[in-house]
C-alpha cells in the first residue's frame, strides 16, 4: 500500500496583486437571471441603408431619390445647379438595380414591385429598397443630371450624427 502524500502548502497571492480570482468574481453579475427563451435569433429583417461618410452628411444639401424604370436612386446631393433646362447635382449615390427575374418560371414580365421572394426567403446584407430590387450598388461622389423637383431639403438628424 502506498502513503497517501501530504498536501503541501497552499500558494498565497503575491503582496500588491491582490487573488485575481477574487477579482474575477466581482466581475461577474451577481443579479438573478431569468432567461425568456432557450435560443439566439437575429433579427434578418432589418432595414439596414447604406449611409455616406460623416463628411458628406456634413455638406448634404438636398436628397434626390428617384425610380428610373430599371433601377431606384438616392442621392445625397451636395451641390445642385441649373443649366438652362436641366438640373446637375453632385452627391453621394446609391442604385438598387430592378431584379428583372419572374418568381416563377412562364409567369411572364410583371411589375417590378410584384416580383416575389425566392423560395418563401429573400434575404440581402446590406439592405434593399423593398421588393424586387437587388441589393445596392453604392457609387460614391458623382454628378449627373437630376430633376429639380424630386430634390428634397435635408435636415441633419441629431440620431445621424457620429
Amino acid at each position: 500500500m502506498l502513503p497517501t502524500p501530504t498536501p503541501g502548502p497552499t500558494p498565497s497571492p503575491k503582496p500588491g496583486v491582490g487573488d485575481l480570482n477574487a477579482k474575477l468574481r466581482a466581475l461577474l453579475p451577481h443579479n438573478p437571471v431569468n432567461p425568456t427563451t432557450k435560443q439566439y435569433r437575429p433579427n434578418l429583417t432589418m432595414h439596414v441603408e447604406p449611409t455616406p461618410p460623416a463628411d458628406v452628411l456634413a455638406r448634404t444639401k438636398f436628397i434626390y431619390r428617384s425610380d428610373r424604370g430599371t433601377e431606384r436612386v438616392v442621392m445625397w446631393v451636395t451641390d445642385a445647379h441649373r443649366t438652362g433646362f436641366t438640373t446637375t447635382c453632385t452627391g453621394w449615390l446609391v442604385r438598387y438595380p430592378v431584379n428583372a427575374a419572374p418568381p416563377l418560371a412562364g409567369a411572364g414580365t410583371l411589375h417590378p414591385t410584384d416580383i416575389g421572394p425566392n423560395n418563401g426567403m429573400s434575404m440581402s446584407i446590406g439592405g434593399s429598397a423593398g421588393r424586387g430590387y437587388l441589393p445596392p450598388v453604392v457609387d460614391g461622389l458623382v454628378t449627373q443630371a437630376c430633376e429639380g423637383r424630386l430634390l428634397e431639403p435635408y435636415a441633419p438628424s441629431a440620431a445621424s450624427s457620429p
